[in-house]
């Protein structure tokens, strides 16, 4: 039986550091207009995305 602490969104979060994401893109951002979706996030969705089949 798979737990919590053993699911695969849970394995990816704790080996993947993606902090740095935002702070790399920050300059290619605009300030006008509407805000833009998290970086991090985007990239998470993808990798769990191909990990899990989906995309």
């Amino acid at each position: 039986m798979i737990t919590f602490t053993d699911h695969l969104l849970r394995g990816t979060d704790r080996h993947l550091s993606l902090d740095s994401v935002r702070v790399q893109l920050k300059p290619f951002y605009s300030s006008k207009g509407r805000p833009s979706d998290d970086p991090e996030l985007m990239m998470r969705m993808l990798i769990i995305g191909y990990c899990m089949g989906i995309a």
